[in-house]
């Protein structure tokens, strides 16, 4: 790329500016929340830090000293002694908080599927092991071995002055793996939801049979004698005893199925018939209790 002396840009550099400026602003206090001991104590938080740091870097190079680069107009070419430096520690960054962002989806994931193999893994000191990886990541894009960063102030962006290849690989493989962690997690998720559903109506049936039958049994004495009233379907009336039978273990299930009826669909339509049957009943049985 040809290197021309260039015009100060002014706008472009308080635009740059004042965008990092208000995004520290808002990111700082978040950091100070994590900090705290019951957050930080789980490793999941203690990547996000480690990420936060990472950010909080990334703006001070990629948009404060960019901004103050494009007010004075500086480009790659005017033998600026810290903007190689600068340039390169801004790309290892970048790579670092892309292998972070892929940590913390393992992360996530294993948390997910084990809590057991998540604490194998990341309790303790075991997690700055797996920091290391990122750090390292980031070190071998910031290191000599690659080809310069430098910023123009005429394009307003930084670029490698050179083969971007390894730059390149790094963006694919963080969106591949990333997208696959997180589908995976999305997956787990839903099978995980699907299990708590299913498990809560089965509680939800038990605890619906255990409330008929105590009810029935505990109200036997108080409505003895008490005949249907004529507003009543008897229908309705003998599905709250067959309803009871159902739920108090009664071998129920051959018979129906000899007659060729789902359990389910009876069970729900004898429910239906004995909650209105009920609410229906409670008057006639509060005045039978006063006359007794």
């Amino acid at each position: 790329m040809p290197c021309n002396l260039t015009e100060p840009h002014q706008i472009l550099g308080s635009l740059y500016i004042a965008h990092g400026g208000t995004y520290l602003i808002l990111y700082l206090p978040s950091l100070i929340v994590i900090f705290k001991k019951q957050l930080y104590k789980m490793s999941c938080y203690k990547i996000m830090i480690f990420m936060g740091l990472l950010d909080v870097l990334n703006l001070c190079s990629n948009a404060l000293l960019a901004g103050y680069y494009s007010i004075i107009g500086r480009n790659y070419c005017e033998g600026d002694k810290f903007m190689p430096s600068i340039g390169a520690a801004a790309l290892g960054m970048w790579a670092a908080y892309c292998a972070s962002c892929v940590l913390l989806g393992f992360n996530r994931y294993i948390d997910l599927r084990s809590q057991h193999l998540s604490s194998i893994l990341f309790d303790g000191k075991r997690l700055y092991l797996w920091l290391a990886v990122p750090v390292s990541y980031g070190l071998f894009f910031a290191s000599p071995a690659l080809p310069p960063v430098g910023y123009s102030a005429d394009l307003g962006v930084w670029f490698i002055m050179g083969d971007s290849l390894f730059h390149s690989i790094n963006n694919f493989l963080t969106c591949s793996l990333l997208i696959a962690l997180y589908i995976l997690i999305v997956g787990l998720l839903w099978r995980k939801m699907r299990a708590n559903s299913s498990h809560n109506v089965s509680v939800m049936q038990k605890q619906i049979g255990t409330l008929n039958s105590t009810n029935q049994h505990v109200g036997n004495k108080d409505i003895e004698g008490l005949p249907v009233p004529k507003d009543i379907d008897s229908n309705n009336f003998a599905a709250v005893l067959d309803t009871d039978n159902m739920f108090a273990g009664q071998d129920t299930d051959n018979l129906l199925a000899e007659q060729g009826i789902d359990r389910k669909d009876k069970l729900g339509r004898n429910l239906a018939a004995a909650g209105s049957t009920t609410l229906a009943l409670m008057p006639h049985i509060d005045r039978h209790i006063e006359k007794r």
